[in-house]
């Protein structure tokens, strides 16, 4: 439980990525995305969903990207488009290791009063 600030610390700036990466056309998709956390003794899990269907054929299915989409300002995750999600965790994967290590880490020291 100790890990569990740096954890969200961390789903909140992939989730900021993912949203920036998200496909625009209303604005839902990008509002509509959100994680979730469950941290305990023998695991960290974060999940991040979409709240409907929409989310999840944006991310993996195949069209062409509307003019708002279009004008959207370059990401370092590759900009606005399909595997929004994917490509996130892709391009940060290592940070992702070495936060979630370091966080475990000290959460470890502070339970043995190091």
């Amino acid at each position: 439980k100790r890990a569990e600030p740096d954890v969200r610390k961390l789903a909140q700036f992939l989730l900021t990525r993912m949203r920036a990466n998200a496909p625009i056309l209303d604005g839902d998709l990008r509002k509509g995305l959100f994680f979730e956390i469950n941290v305990n003794p023998k695991f960290i899990e974060m999940t991040f969903v979409g709240t409907e269907l929409y989310t999840l054929r944006r991310h993996e299915e195949m069209y062409h990207l509307g003019p708002v989409s279009l004008r959207q300002p370059g990401t370092p995750e590759g900009g606005v488009g399909r595997k929004f999600m994917t490509r996130v965790l892709n391009r940060w994967d290592k940070q992702i290791a070495d936060l979630l290590v370091k966080a475990i880490l000290d959460a470890m020291e502070a339970e043995a009063g190091l």
